[in-house]
């Protein structure tokens, strides 16, 4: 509109706003267009005015939008626990090298001071056709009472026995030193005979590879009248009467 004369026109334009809690800004582009009537004496051709730039708007506090903060738990992945590392066991014995007495010889698993981590010593061997306990199995004098300290001796015996089948008879021969009555000393050598028979049963040795003999005081291991000499004539004495070669 220029003074009184009044003169249509096309508006366009385009933009993008930015929001925030207090304004509404952006850029802008945009067209007008002033339509000449054909009679005018001003121009003889439209007017066209290209427009860009920035704008802003204070927004009203009901217009202002609401910003919404979502909390959320976050679950945090917790380590599963780890196994405690095994305690070391250098001679592979099953008995930790920290209790272990003989850390780096394995155990001799036979039921004799297994605990301990140490190889048994060697308490029996094969010569000939006897098998030689280098411990002797000491009774009681006068009786068939096994002393308790020969006993781990009779397990280390089950345990040889069991290892060899081959040995198929084993001859358990009782003696008995010479004091007393030679009756019997020959009742109380086959009493000890049939106590050792009875321990390696109990042990797992099949009864049928045990015999048993009674030898008296006809056969003593040592002389004199000794303290000694009699602990060492009252003995048993194993002899393998049978081998089977099948069974190894």
């Amino acid at each position: 509109m220029t003074g009184g004369a009044v003169w249509p026109a096309i508006k366009t334009s385009i933009g993008w706003d930015v929001l925030t809690e207090i304004v509404a800004a952006g850029p802008f582009v945009g067209f007008v267009q002033v339509i000449e009537p054909d009679a005018s004496s001003l121009r003889p051709e439209d007017a066209r005015i290209a427009m860009f730039g920035l704008h802003g708007t204070l927004l009203p506090a009901t217009r202002r939008p609401s910003v919404v903060v979502e909390q959320k738990d976050v679950a945090v992945a917790k380590a599963a626990p780890r196994e405690p590392a095994p305690a070391p066991d250098r001679d592979d014995d099953g008995v930790i090298s920290i209790v272990d007495a003989c850390p780096n010889e394995p155990e001799t698993v036979n039921g004799i001071m297994d605990d301990d981590g140490c190889p048994d010593a060697e308490d029996l061997h094969v010569a000939g056709r006897f098998i030689v306990l280098d411990e002797r199995i000491h009774f009681s004098s006068g009786t068939s009472d096994i002393n308790p300290k020969s006993k781990p001796v009779v397990a280390s015996l089950a345990t040889f026995l069991s290892q060899h089948p081959e040995y198929a008879v084993i001859h358990i021969g009782g003696h008995a030193d010479d004091r007393g009555a030679e009756d019997f000393n020959l009742k109380l050598s086959e009493a000890r005979a049939r106590v050792v028979r009875d321990l390696l049963v109990r042990e797992g040795i099949e009864p049928a590879r045990l015999t048993v003999d009674a030898w008296g005081e006809s056969k003593p291991l040592a002389t004199g009248r000794s303290e000694r000499a009699y602990a060492e004539n009252r003995r048993v004495e194993l002899e393998i009467l049978e081998r089977s070669e099948d069974a190894k």
